[in-house]
């Protein structure tokens, strides 16, 4: 199964395409800084972590898991 990771899902493109991988079976993890947000879809089908896309230690923790 891949795995997904989508900065930006609040927005309009993030969250359009969050919602297509979620709906065909994928696993995603979104980054926002307000989860709160987050259209009940992706909550429903995604994890989804607090932090700025600015926060650059942050941002590399996150992504060094989804790199092998």
């Amino acid at each position: 199964m891949e795995k997904y990771l989508i900065t930006g899902a609040t927005g309009y493109i993030g969250s359009m395409l969050a919602k297509k991988i979620i709906s065909s079976r994928q696993k995603v993890t979104v980054i926002a800084r307000n989860p709160s947000r987050l259209d009940k879809t992706i909550l429903s089908g995604a994890e989804a972590i607090r932090a700025d896309i600015a926060d650059r230690e942050a941002i590399l923790r996150i992504a060094g898991k989804f790199y092998v």
